[in-house]
């Protein structure tokens, strides 16, 4: 029943968030946020007894709207407000459509353009994508502190401000910042930074449904949006495949591509036919592109890395990270080698925001492994075991450090 309970809480935290403050509106971040957790608490402490409920978001939508009443009418200041919630308006006015759903309503909300856009998102991680503080903070590569104090400064700003009317000169701002929440909702479950499991699959299907809620409607319709959505359909049909029996990581070449799922390779490409329907481009064109190289690979049996390369090198000129930068190198060794690899992951290892993650220090280990130096690719993979990361790819991580063990005995 415990499992149960917690995998409820993690697929529909997100989403009775987002239902509360439709109603309660954008000076209630924290009164949301209690009332839901208020709400799993009696879900706790009724359903072993009682039962799950046929509909448990439905029971728990109820719950946490009673509970936010009951927290307002204990607050003799706010009868007249609770007086109004008990009959449930639209509270927050989403202007120019007020028929977005939920979800899609407030991560407009959270990702509005007074706020700087790394607390947008940091907001919009933690209210949608009900990731914890330390999940934020790997997620954005900061500290705890810095996360946490993000959050609750883009908090106490939306309370200030007050406004929910999103202009239309400010919509396409909100939805580029969405976009990146997204993002990075998707390969924090993809690929978890820390856990039992490298994949969770709860924040991979949360991030497609808030993509495609937001491809349906036609205030945040964008191709763009169908970008992003086939850059996570392409990598959701490999979950399958990205690890082994035992729950430890496949990488892609190894990968049974037999595992790989038709459905999310359908969408993937139907997604990446829509994008293509106008002149935009975005980092997501080009990401879903290579996406779709990988994806072409597994029918025609080889990956052309030279392509791959060169949409790294345009991404890099328009849109330069410093894991753009890692992931172009891992291009440049299927093209030129290792030499010329590790000349190209230069900047990505002086950035100190990946100082302490551990792909980074992974991909450098397998560069001087592929050189030849043996001891450089140890200590590299010292420091990738040191980093934060998930149980599986820490067994990766050490798997790959004890064969190094092996070739340097027998050297």
């Amino acid at each position: 029943m415990t499992a149960d309970l917690d995998d409820i809480f993690r697929r529909e935290a997100g989403r009775l968030v987002p239902f509360l403050l439709r109603r309660l509106g954008p000076r209630h971040f924290d009164l949301a946020e209690d009332s839901v957790q208020d709400a799993f608490v009696e879900a706790i402490r009724r359903w072993p007894v009682s039962g799950v409920p046929d509909d448990p978001r439905a029971w728990l939508l109820r719950a946490a709207h009673r509970k936010a009443l009951d927290r307002l009418k204990r607050d003799s200041t706010a009868e007249r407000k609770a007086h109004l919630l008990a009959a449930e308006p639209a509270v927050m006015e989403i202007e120019p459509a007020r028929d977005l759903p939920d979800e899609v309503a407030v991560l407009l909300l959270a990702c509005r353009p007074s706020l700087p856009r790394e607390s947008q998102v940091a907001l919009a991680l933690r209210t949608l994508g009900g990731l914890s503080t330390p999940e934020v903070a790997r997620a954005l590569l900061i500290s705890e502190a810095a996360a946490a104090q993000r959050i609750v400064r883009a908090k106490r700003a939306i309370e200030r401000e007050g406004a929910t009317r999103v202009s239309d000169a400010d919509l396409e701002p909100r939805i580029d910042a969405s976009l990146d929440v997204l993002y990075l909702i998707f390969n924090e479950g993809h690929h978890a930074t820390d856990g039992a499991d490298l994949v969770r699959s709860h924040l991979v299907g949360d991030a497609i449904h808030l993509a495609e809620l937001m491809a349906s409607a036609s205030a945040t319709s964008r191709p763009r949006v169908h970008a992003l959505l086939s850059l996570m359909h392409l990598g959701a049909s490999r979950l399958a495949a990205r690890t082994d029996s035992l729950g430890d990581l496949v990488l892609l070449d190894e990968q049974d591509r037999s595992r790989w799922d038709p459905a999310h390779l359908a969408r993937g490409f139907r997604h990446l036919d829509l994008a293509a329907r106008g002149p935009e481009v975005s980092r997501f064109h080009l990401e879903a592109g290579i996406a779709a190289i990988h994806a072409g690979a597994h029918v025609e049996g080889r990956t052309d890395w030279t392509r791959v390369l060169e949409l790294y090198d345009e991404i890099m000129a328009r849109w330069p990270t410093p894991v753009a930068a890692l992931n172009r190198a891992v291009a440049v060794l299927h093209v030129h080698g290792a030499e010329a690899a590790e000349t190209a992951l230069r900047p990505a290892q002086s950035d100190p925001s990946l100082a302490r993650y551990a792909l980074l220090h992974a991909v450098a280990a397998e560069f001087a492994r592929k050189r030849g130096d043996v001891p450089r690719a140890e200590a590299l993979l010292d420091r990738a075991l040191g980093c934060p990361g998930s149980d599986p790819q820490r067994r990766f991580l050490q798997r790959r450090r004890d064969a190094l063990v092996s070739v340097r005995i027998t050297m």
